[in-house]
């Protein structure tokens, strides 16, 4: 039976060019192979693997930040509110420098936070001294005597708690500014210093200390007087401007304004939310107590006339009417019939018939600056 046979086809020889060309690119691959092959001998650097590049771009980012910030390692029991107002910072600075979404937000113990810029890392500036805390030596003594507040030397040394210095102590004592004018960096901090009477302490001498009057104490305390005080109880003592509460619209705040505190007769110039200056005041004293409230400034003259009390008041800057006259804000009054300036040693303190009384040179600049309708808040 016949039988029919299919052909196959079949692969065709590699004609001699293509050959050729096999031959060459075969050769060129063994010849790269031998010359990457590392010498006998000679250090491989690894290609970096991408987690790795991302790592060390993260570090040289973070160490061109530390160049510019402090920083500070969190401790136990810290939380961010308190770290802020331990190292005296803005409490948002704080949560945006270090990508943090809350005041809530959790850190862990030994974590490194970055400090935001405050004005004193602004300041021009001689070295820092330290001082050894002696035998029976206080912050207060230590401050007197270098001629410093008792607040310069907590935030110098971090200190929450004045009465937790040992002898033996390394305390920082603040570099004197050599030129220049400190400024405000971010919103004004307002809150509370904490500190423990200890045997021997008088309202009059924490007022001192803390830049404060004894009304301000008796009255964040809620004391029945300035006699109450005793070993072993906490006070709380305001620093910073009084929290206003005000009805704003939704746009930027830019306009200057005074605040006036009757129990600490100490008032602050603001301008962008920022303390621009502060000094102390006296307000009035007895049946003539200053009325609390927000009120536009209504009149402003270099020099105004009381002729109920026959005084002159350099400064006058006009706030609201009693009766048939007016109160406002003033330099020192000038007697009529002497022509002597009165009540220099009474700033700081009620004194005045209702108005609120600067130095002449306080009033002179506030006056510079003050302007028909700015708002003054006068508050307990």
């Amino acid at each position: 039976m016949p039988t029919n046979f299919i052909l196959l086809p079949t692969r065709p020889a590699l004609s001699r060019p293509t050959t050729t060309l096999w031959r060459w690119l075969i050769s060129i691959l063994l010849l790269n192979a031998i010359v990457l092959q590392p010498q006998s001998g000679q250090a491989q650097t690894p290609e970096p693997t991408l987690a790795q590049a991302d790592a060390a771009t993260e570090v040289s980012a973070t160490a061109r930040f530390v160049l510019l910030n402090r920083t500070m390692k969190v401790r136990d029991a810290d939380n961010l509110p308190w770290i802020a107002l331990r190292y005296g910072v803005d409490l948002s600075a704080l949560l945006a420098l270090n990508g943090l979404e809350t005041e809530t937000s959790i850190i862990a113990l030994g974590q490194t936070l970055l400090l935001p810029a405050t004005s004193d890392d602004l300041r021009i500036a001689a070295p820092n001294r330290t001082h050894t805390v002696q035998p029976g030596e206080s912050l207060g003594l230590i401050a007197q005597a270098n001629d410093l507040s008792v607040q310069e030397l907590l935030a110098a040394n971090r200190i929450s708690d004045p009465n937790t210095i040992q002898p033996g102590q390394k305390v920082v004592i603040p570099r004197a500014v050599k030129a220049g004018k400190a400024v405000s960096v971010g919103p004004a901090r307002s809150g509370f210093y904490y500190h423990n009477v200890r045997p021997g302490d008088t309202m009059s001498q924490l007022s001192q200390e803390y830049a404060t009057t004894p009304q301000a104490i008796v009255r964040y305390n809620s004391l029945p007087d300035e006699q109450t005080i005793y070993s072993g109880l906490e006070v709380r003592i305001p620093y910073g401007p009084p929290v206003v509460k005000r009805r704003l619209p939704p746009t930027p705040q830019s306009a200057t304004e005074l605040i006036i505190s009757i129990t600490r007769q100490h008032c602050w110039v603001m301008q962008n939310a920022t303390i621009l200056y502060s000094w102390r005041c006296s307000t009035g004293q007895g049946q003539w107590a200053t009325r609390v409230g927000t009120f536009p400034i209504k009149t402003k003259l270099e020099m105004a006339e009381s002729s109920a009390y026959r005084l002159d008041m350099p400064f006058w800057l006009g706030l609201y009417d009693v009766g048939n006259y007016e109160n406002g804000i003033h330099g020192l009054p000038v007697e009529w019939s002497t022509g002597e300036k009165l009540w220099d040693t009474l700033v700081g303190q009620p004194a005045t018939f209702g108005c609120a009384m600067l130095l002449d040179e306080d009033a002179a600049t506030l006056f510079a600056l003050a302007y028909l309708g700015m708002p003054v808040h006068i508050v307990d």
